[in-house]
């Protein structure tokens, strides 16, 4: 791997065996890896959702009673858009 850093990990043997199990073949850096930037990902999105917390008012946001007002809500928010232009 380009780039990266040798570390050493202490991980219980019941999980390095599903690890292996699960991997298909791949090796365990590759797997590990993948599951890293998994969390990062998860992790960054969090801290977005966090931070736009409040962004709407209540009063914008309580017609949204089921699955079906939100897609309304979008489909009216969403009129008059232009595509975007290839």
């Amino acid at each position: 791997m380009a780039n990266s850093v040798l570390i050493h990990l202490r991980l219980p043997r019941d999980l390095l065996r599903e690890v292996d199990a699960l991997a298909g073949g791949r090796p365990r850096s590759v797997v590990i890896t993948e599951a890293l930037e998994e969390f990062v990902r998860t992790q960054h999105l969090l801290c977005a959702l966090e931070a736009g917390r409040g962004f709407l008012a209540d009063a914008e946001t309580n017609q949204w009673h089921s699955d079906d007002d939100v897609d309304r809500w979008v489909e009216t928010l969403r009129q008059g858009w232009e595509p975007p232009s290839s």
